[in-house]
């Protein structure tokens, strides 16, 4: 599914413009795979569920769109967000809230985040699906156990574009910052 976006979407995004997020999680993303072992589980879940809940918050906030913006343009906002986004997904392949906020705030056309995400997630799941491998974490047994969510991973992509062919870009903005508090209260339930 990360493959269909890519392509439907990608190609409105240039590769060089999501460097700073590229850069930030390549340098997190094993980080986070190896952090497994030394912080505890519940402490890293609700570490990034407080982030989601505050810079939803401040997104909601007018002025605070707007600054969450500028933040993720420059390259050091870029770098951090995807080093978050790195980390998480290097700890517990959750690390999409956080590159969510970056391709929304930098990308505010919903079909250039769209793209942005694609391109994003497709460079980022094929990193930590080796990772997985070399470090054992991911074995066939685990991938076949993993299969059987693939009808729900389907129904949500197949609503997801139903819906986003007739939303506006407020709409748009207002089901992301809600399935990011979505993901941020599943993250707190152990």
């Amino acid at each position: 599914l990360v493959v269909i976006n890519s392509y439907r979407y990608g190609k409105t995004i240039k590769w060089h413009k999501l460097k700073p997020l590229f850069i930030g999680s390549a340098v997190a993303i094993p980080a986070g795979v190896y952090s497994l072992n030394l912080v505890p589980d519940m402490l890293m879940k609700r570490a990034l569920a407080l982030f989601i809940v505050l810079v939803v918050l401040f997104e909601r906030w007018r002025q605070g769109q707007g600054e969450i913006g500028k933040f993720a343009k420059t390259g050091p906002g870029g770098m951090i967000l995807g080093m978050i986004s790195g980390w998480f997904i290097g700890a517990y392949t959750t690390g999409g809230p956080p590159a969510v906020i970056y391709a929304t705030a930098r990308f505010p056309e919903p079909k250039n985040a769209k793209g942005a995400m694609g391109l994003y997630f497709l460079a980022t799941d094929v990193l930590i699906v080796l990772l997985f491998a070399m470090t054992g974490l991911l074995t066939v047994d685990l991938l076949f156990q993993a299969l059987r969510f693939t009808p729900a991973v389907l129904a949500g992509f197949l609503a997801g574009s139903y819906f986003f062919q007739n939303i506006t870009k407020h709409t748009y903005m207002l089901g992301v910052h809600l399935l990011l508090v979505m993901a941020a209260i599943m993250l707190t339930v152990p």
